[in-house]
């Protein structure tokens, strides 16, 4: 028999393995594979908490934990029962800000036994990656069941800042800088949350993914320095659940917030039967568009869309959205279909696609997509009439009814190859892993806002904010008056930073087809294999970044309203050779010679008030 010293030995050498074997302890650690991150989840008088640690110092302090499912509340317990932590490590494709993702994380289940006889025994999900820590709960139930409150908290740092907007219906609220305690009690904020550490210790961002038969949540600010977490609304559950992962992505600095693939990496992988071939299914195809709704010649005419699709000939860009207006096109003995169908086969002729666009309710006298089986019907129709691609508008909410939309109308796009764009949404939490076929979502405060929005400074933050949640339909570039305060070099950088495959583009064609950035708007993809956030990047203050794609490099330069001279590392040409051109004030151009060159090479580059500047580098 095994003696009760040997027992001892035998548990503490598991534990420092890594492993529990199911012992009741009232404190758990989990770290990430590189254990720079950990994740304590423990019991304090009778109720589960958490806290998360960077390096040894705080990222979030002791918060609460739970949730509550018809009259019980699920955040009391017993001792917990940790399992055995297993590391998972992969790859997959992806569309964000770079094309190869890693999952890369240690997990572990921490079984929670019930203070209620009556109650059934819970569990926490929960994985530490090298970027951050995710946690999700699993609620054993038989029959319906309803969720009417998450108890899940954030508390962070008392002198951490935080950038924040208050939109949790369409995200596309405008970010302020704030220390936690000066945020009103009760504030609902949009996720992502970022967070900047105290003593410039790294960030972090507070988000979710995995949103399935769920729905989207929200923070709300609870005073001082703690913010906790609000559903949109009740959930009702058929049998046991899965809640979405609460994510805290974490960053020694803005390149590896930027670079955290965690909300994917827990977003279900694609359909094998929908998208056997996954992100190189054959018909998705990622590129740019023109549009008429934000030009002086916005109508959404069949003569006019005719005109779009030659200029967008013209310039290169093998999409053209057609706005809200054609459901009602009518001409002697065509309908709205039949006249589509002219316009499809007439851009096809020019190498041209069409996007159409659609309300989720009903809108202006026409039925909207909410409805399932008007749903399959027009996409039905657009698939017949040669449609690549839905702008689907108006949803404005997460609640549990509208995140199973997002996942039908997919679902039925993909069947029908379409591509989809969500307008008027919530934000993204990895739905676009999931389906492929969700090229972007808006859920960000874009050029279609044309007023006295703040966009030199707007423009420097939401890189670091929203954009950490996926990709984003911002509609970046335009010339027209009301982005006066940006240079043309700021505004085609836009178009290099912020992330979306389907990348539809503010700017009229016609002025575009006339500028000297036509050149450099015709060479950005929209898809990219590499991001790298350069110094002196700074929330608010400026944005440098280089992209990748395929052997290309292009550095992207947004600045805010202040003027400043700064100086950008090239190191991440390596020491091959590159033509190089460039927009904006700078001298670099020509041949840049890499071989031999310190790895520390900097550029200086003078920016005005909202200026910026973009190059691309070409290996010779």
């Amino acid at each position: 028999m095994i003696s009760f010293l040997q027992r001892a030995l035998l548990i503490a050498a598991f534990t420092l393995a890594g492993y529990s074997i199911h012992a009741q302890v009232a404190r758990f650690t989990i770290k990430s594979p590189d254990n720079k991150i950990s994740a304590t989840f423990f019991n304090s008088n009778g109720a589960l908490y958490y806290k998360v640690q960077f390096k040894g110092q705080a990222v979030i302090e002791p918060s609460a934990m739970g949730l509550v499912v018809d009259s019980s509340v699920y955040a009391k317990c017993k001792p917990i029962h940790p399992s055995k932590i297993a590391l998972i490590r992969n790859t997959f494709a992806w569309r964000g800000v770079h094309s190869l993702a890693q999952h890369h994380a240690n997990s572990s289940t921490i079984k929670i036994m019930s203070d209620d006889k009556s109650k059934a025994d819970w569990a926490v999900d929960v994985q530490v990656f090298n970027n951050g820590v995710a946690f999700r709960y699993n609620i054993p139930h038989n029959g319906v069941a309803e969720v009417s409150r998450e108890l899940t908290e954030f508390t962070v740092p008392a002198q951490s800042a935080v950038w924040w907007q208050g939109d949790i219906h369409n995200y596309e609220g405008e970010y302020t800088r704030s220390q936690p305690s000066a945020i009103k009690k009760g504030q609902p904020i949009g996720m992502p949350l970022t967070l900047v550490l105290p003593n410039n210790f790294g960030y972090a961002a507070v988000t979710e993914a995995g949103i399935n038969n769920f729905a989207g949540a929200h923070l709300v600010a609870g005073g001082f320095n703690s913010f906790y977490t609000a559903l949109e609304g009740n959930v009702k559950l058929s049998g046991s659940t899965k809640t979405p992962w609460r994510v805290i992505s974490i960053g020694q600095n803005l390149n590896e917030l930027v670079n955290a693939d965690i909300v994917a990496s827990l977003s279900d992988k694609p359909d094998a039967i929908l998208f056997p071939q996954g992100f190189n299914t054959p018909w998705i195809k990622p590129g740019k568009s023109v549009w008429s709704w934000m030009t002086a010649n916005r109508a959404v005419t069949p003569e006019n869309m005719r005109k779009f699709s030659d200029l967008a000939a013209q310039c290169g860009i093998p999409y053209n959205l057609v706005d809200d207006g054609w459901g009602k096109w009518r001409e002697p003995g065509k309908d709205q279909w039949q006249i589509l169908k002219d316009l499809v086969d007439y851009s096809a002729a020019k190498n041209v696609k069409i996007w159409v666009w659609a309300a989720y309710p009903d809108n202006n006298g026409l039925p909207g997509l909410r409805d399932s089986v008007y749903l399959k019907t027009f996409l039905t129709k657009c698939h017949e009439m040669g449609v690549a691609g839905v702008k689907i508008d108006f949803m404005s909410s997460e609640s549990q009814n509208v995140m199973a939309f997002y996942e039908r109308a997919c679902r039925e796009a993909a069947r029908l190859k379409l591509m989809i764009d969500f307008h008027g949404a919530g934000k993204p939490s990895g739905q676009s892993r999931t389906w492929p076929n969700e090229l972007t979502r808006e859920a960000v405060r874009g050029l279609e806002y044309s007023d006295d929005t703040d966009w030199p400074t707007h423009n420097t933050i939401i890189p670091f904010t929203r954009y950490l949640a996926g990709p984003g339909d911002y509609t970046p570039l335009s010339t027209a008056k009301f982005v006066s305060n940006t240079t043309l070099a700021h505004q085609v950088a836009t178009v290099v930073t912020f992330t979306s495959p389907f990348l539809c583009l503010g700017v009229d064609p016609a002025d575009l087809l006339k500028s000297e950035a036509l050149p450099f708007v015709r060479a950005i993809p929209s898809v990219w294999d590499e991001t790298i956030v350069l110094q002196p990047s700074a929330i608010g203050e400026v944005c440098v970044m280089a992209r990748r794609s395929g052997t290309k490099w292009f550095l992207a330069v947004i600045n805010n309203k202040q003027a400043k001279d700064i100086t950008v590392p090239l190191s991440f040409l390596g020491d091959k050779t590159y033509s190089c051109k460039s927009l904006g004030n700078t001298t670099l151009s020509g041949k840049i010679n890499g071989g031999g060159r310190p790895t520390n090479k900097m550029i200086k580059v003078a920016l005005k008030s909202g200026d910026g500047m973009v190059a691309i580098f070409e290996p010779m």
